[in-house]
């Protein structure tokens, strides 16, 4: 999410054979500066979490969304760190808003816990699950290899 793609067509991000490799088409770099396309490694293994929401460890929303945006990462790194995945392994971000108002302050929010390209979707929708949730992250991460 970071927008390092340049706004052409056709780009490929070279990776090393045992990471994904990011494709440009022109298309998502022009609505949001993401990937287009992420190419993963044949029998990678994959840690997927479910849509995340930013409550505190006491199960509170914080009154400001972008505080709620960053407790939702938070959350995702820390269930990320659990299944043996961090951060910089994320290859796909999906999430969801209640307000369109709130995209810049998401994108904020974000930008400190994803430095690296990552295909990703944001969508706007009238509630969440839990009433009152503004927020919540689902992120799809391809952990490295373990060392025996």
């Amino acid at each position: 999410m970071k927008g390092t793609h340049p706004a052409t067509p056709n780009t490929t991000r070279v990776a090393p054979v045992n990471l994904p490799q990011s494709f440009c088409v022109g298309a998502c770099s022009r609505a949001g500066g993401t990937a287009d396309a992420v190419r993963l490694p044949a029998g990678t293994a994959q840690v997927i979490t479910s849509g995340m929401p930013g409550l505190t460890p006491t199960g509170a929303i914080p009154e400001v969304f972008e505080a709620e945006a960053q407790q939702a990462w938070v959350n995702v790194r820390k269930a990320l760190l659990a299944a043996g995945a961090c951060l910089r392994d994320i290859v796909s971000v999906r999430a969801w808003l209640t307000d369109a108002a709130h995209i810049p302050a998401y994108e904020r929010a974000s930008a400190p816990f994803l430095e690296h390209d990552v295909v990703a979707s944001l969508v706007v929708v009238h509630q969440l699950r839990r009433p009152g949730l503004r927020v919540q992250i689902e992120v799809v991460a391809i952990p490295a290899a373990m060392d025996p």
